[in-house]
């Protein structure tokens, strides 16, 4: 019966070697692809958490600027428009007959499995309404 190492010099101590650096390599892309997935839920509860914040400052501009009889507050219509698009509004800065609002809302971040500790995401924004400039109409264009 011949060795695996006829005519060769061979060192029985370093048999398997290769194994240990996959599954070192093996565990590092398991770690990297969680962490990409992590940060993949990080970046779609913050997208989430600005568009509530967007629409939730947009309606409570509207409601400051153009107020409808019997229509809710402008705090609650921004909480209404936060709570439509997934997330909480934490605060609204909109009194009625003012030309800015300014909300914050967060957003619940799904399980992660790096970051256990992160359970919220959050987003501000600011809407201004800009009086209406005196430029004239485009020619064959009315009021």
């Amino acid at each position: 019966m011949s060795s695996p190492c006829d005519g060769v010099v061979c060192n029985d101590d370093e048999r398997g070697a290769i194994s240990l650096v996959v599954a070192f390599g093996l565990g590092l892309i398991g770690l990297l692809a969680l962490g990409i997935a992590d940060l993949t839920l990080l970046a779609d509860a913050r997208s989430g958490a600005q568009t509530a914040a967007d629409a939730a400052a947009l309606a409570a501009l509207q409601q400051m600027v153009v107020p409808v009889a019997g229509a809710p507050a402008p705090s609650e219509e921004a909480a209404s428009y936060a709570t439509r698009n997934g997330s909480d509004l934490v605060s609204c800065v909109c009194t009625e007959g003012a030309i800015e609002s300014v909300v914050e809302v967060r957003r619940a971040v799904p399980a992660l499995w790096l970051l256990p500790d992160v359970s919220w995401v959050s987003a501000d924004a600011r809407a201004i309404a800009e009086p209406p400039t005196s430029a004239p109409f485009p020619s064959g264009l009315s009021p």
